[in-house]
């Protein structure tokens, strides 16, 4: 770049110090102060190029220069938009950015999605959005007349993507945060469901894990040639079995001759047996057909026996290599995410046991004998069931959630909720409906930002409504809520900590000593 092109970016300081002599000089004539300023300017500019004999039509030529740089970089970062892709573009701006060369990023990119849209490309479309968003901060205008002709109700090339969507549908559903991009690859190819009759409403189900429903469903075999009635029914497994359902999915769907064809065996296969695993699921069948009763009992007599064991923590050496020790022990202890059982047995055996960084005084008391008595609730006749905290949870759930649809980052404060928690143990306080109210809450906070999938609002009082929530509301959750809260607050209360400790284990003694003295009289 010419000297003078780099002295021009201080041609600014020299009008701005203009500026000021005018100011300075306001009490001279007006044509004196001009003059002075244009003066001072003038030296200012000589100097600033490198000494005399710079004029007028220097300048002018510099900055003429300035100008055609500016725009042969304009050029050059639409057609990197055009035809090279987000890379190239990513290369042009720095090269800009190095050489102090002004361009219009949101400019190109708007061109970008408009020609990509004009042409069809609407995944091309997607990621110039995304990339002008994560990578500069700008929000492009999708409401333009010019974009507006090449979404609105024009359905995408149905050769690549779920019937019945539409170029907005796509492009909405990449600009959902943290997922948008992923979801949209999830969906492409799947063009043996309808969007509005079954994409839609498996992402209701699943909430933000529906992606990895979706790359699950490309795992079966042909699943671009799927029938109506196999469709239908992976639909049905998204929307009945909640976290359960890429289990289901990934066990046994994939592996099946026909999905549609085998619906009723599968769903009778689930409810009696409830372990899912295709080996397991082959046997049952076989005998369900056979109307062999002696093989069914005995497979379930097999799974009850695993099952006690991994349950009571009993298991010997030979029954961690049994093939279904992995499917049962899912079913014994699962989790409350949509995790594989793939995934679930990595997470286990990369999990050391750590016995040795269990506290002192934590090992003394898991020795000691305690009951504890099994909640029951018996509803009398002509008694309504009190739906009172259920309806809370889903307040609480609401709430959270118009905070996500406005785009809003979830957080908890874990010293708060510490505080809180310690001040409802102290007072036996917990029960009272805004201590409630505020656990509702926190629990489904910690849940979203451990990436837990978002609940759907406004459930209905249903067998399905109420297990979806009985299964969010697991003592998983609350625990690891209580124990990471209290690890945070320990922190910075380390005093406080040690008198609640101490009060804690206070309390657990005097309740054994009540308890002797009591079973001394029977």
């Amino acid at each position: 770049m010419p000297e003078q092109m780099k002295n021009l970016y201080n041609l600014e300081q020299a009008q701005a110090e203009a500026e000021k002599i005018r100011e300075k000089a306001s009490s001279f004539a007006s044509a004196d102060a001009n003059a002075l300023a244009d003066k001072k300017a003038t030296a200012d500019k000589r100097e600033i190029s490198g000494g005399e004999g710079v004029g007028k039509e220097d300048y002018e030529k510099a900055e003429r220069e300035v100008d055609l740089l500016k725009a042969e970089k304009q050029k050059e970062l639409e057609e990197a938009l055009f035809e090279g892709g987000v890379f190239q573009a990513r290369n042009v701006i720095y090269s800009a950015e190095k050489n102090n060369i002004e361009i219009n990023i949101a400019q190109a990119c708007q061109k970008g999605i408009e020609i990509a849209l004009s042409e069809g490309d609407v995944r091309y479309a997607g990621e110039i959005i995304n990339f002008a968003r994560k990578s500069h901060k700008i929000e492009l205008d999708l409401n333009k007349p010019e974009v507006i002709q090449f979404c609105q109700n024009r359905p995408a090339n149905e050769v690549n993507y779920p019937l019945g969507i539409i170029i907005k549908d796509i492009l909405e559903i990449m600009k959902i945060p943290q997922i948008g991009e992923r979801l949209e690859d999830s969906l492409y190819r799947l063009t043996s469901f309808s969007f509005p009759n079954q994409i839609k409403p498996i992402i209701s189900a699943q909430g933000e894990s529906a992606f990895l429903y979706f790359e699950s469903v490309k795992r079966i075999k042909d699943y671009q040639n799927l029938s109506a009635e196999d469709t239908e029914y992976i639909t049905h497994i998204a929307k009945k079995y909640g976290t359960q359902a890429r289990n289901i999915l990934d066990n046994i769907l994939t592996k099946v001759d026909s999905i549609g064809g085998e619906r009723e065996a599968i769903e009778e296969f689930i409810q009696d047996i409830g372990i899912i695993h295709f080996d397991i699921y082959k046997q049952y069948k076989q005998a369900k057909e056979e109307n062999i009763q002696e093989k069914i009992a005995e497979l379930k007599e097999g799974i009850k026996e695993l099952h006690s064991k991994i349950y009571q923590g009993e298991m010997d050496e030979k029954d961690f290599d049994n093939k279904l020790y992995s499917a049962v022990s899912y079913h014994t202890f699962p989790p409350a995410i949509g995790i594989t059982q793939e995934q679930y047995d990595q997470l286990n055996k990369e999990r050391p046991d750590r016995r040795g960084d269990v506290p002192e005084k934590l090992n003394e008391l898991q020795y000691e004998k305690f009951s504890v008595s099994t909640g029951k609730y018996n509803l009398g006749e002509n008694e309504e069931l009190n739906l009172g905290k259920w309806s809370s949870l889903g307040d609480a759930i609401q709430k959270v959630n118009i905070e996500l649809e406005k785009g809003k980052e979830i957080k908890i404060n874990e010293e708060e909720i510490a505080e809180r928690l310690i001040k409802m143990y102290q007072e036996k306080s917990s029960e009272k409906k805004e201590n409630q109210d505020y656990l509702f809450e926190n629990m489904y906070r910690y849940h979203l930002t451990h990436n837990g999938g978002k609940m759907e609002s406004g459930f209905e009082i249903s067998i399905q409504g109420l297990m979806q929530y009985k299964e969010f509301i697991g003592d998983r959750i609350k625990n690891d809520l209580i124990k990471d809260c209290l690890s945070k607050w320990q922190e910075t209360h380390k005093k406080e900590f040690a008198e609640l400790q101490k009060d804690t284990l206070d309390r657990i003694k005097s309740s054994h000593g009540r308890r002797a003295f009591f079973n001394q009289g029977k």
